[in-house]
Formats: C-alpha cells, sequence, structure tokens
C-alpha cells in the first residue's frame, strides 16, 4: 500500500486499470504519460486520480481535485510524493510472478 501525506493528511494510493484508463484518456498511453512524468500537472493529476480511486474502491463519497491537491502539495513535497505515485504505478503494471 503506498501513501501521500498531504498538509498532514495521509492518503491512501490505488492503481487499478480504472486509473490507467484516466491516463490513457488524458496522455494517450503509458508512453505518453512518461513524457510528462515530471510535471506538476502530472504529478497533480496522477494523485488525485489515486486518491480518488482509492475512495472509489473503499465506498467512500469523499473526492479530491487536481487543485485541492496542488492547494496541498509544497514543492519540497514533490519528491515524496512522486515517488509514492510512480512506485504504485509501476507496482500495479509489473507482473505479479515476474
Amino acid at each position: 500500500m503506498h501513501t501521500v501525506t498531504l498538509d498532514g493528511r495521509e492518503y491512501i494510493l490505488r492503481c487499478d486499470l480504472n486509473v490507467a484508463e484516466q491516463i490513457e484518456e488524458k496522455y494517450g498511453s503509458l508512453t505518453g504519460l512518461r513524457k510528462e512524468s515530471g510535471s506538476v500537472s502530472a504529478l497533480k493529476f496522477l494523485t488525485a486520480a489515486m486518491i480518488n480511486e482509492n475512495y472509489k474502491y473503499t465506498g467512500s463519497s469523499e473526492r479530491v481535485t487536481e487543485d485541492f491537491v496542488g492547494a496541498r502539495l509544497t514543492m519540497a513535497d514533490r519528491v515524496p510524493v512522486m515517488n509514492a505515485v510512480l512506485a504504485c504505478l509501476g507496482e500495479s503494471i509489473t507482473p505479479k510472478n515476474a
């Protein structure tokens, strides 16, 4: 389980086919995302998508927006949050028996 902390609150990330579909819709493919992976907008998008996917998975009606994430994510937090997001993404696309 991967988590990020925004403004002192911990959020669980979930990356599944629904998030992969959102990535395809926004970037065309995972390869398209790779070209943007270091950008602030990609970080906000991925973080919000993964937090919201966990909320949906657990049945919570709570949701966050990219703007919500951006308002709570400082430049100092950028690297640890990106590491957690990329680890969650990488884990979701790596075969379990690899």
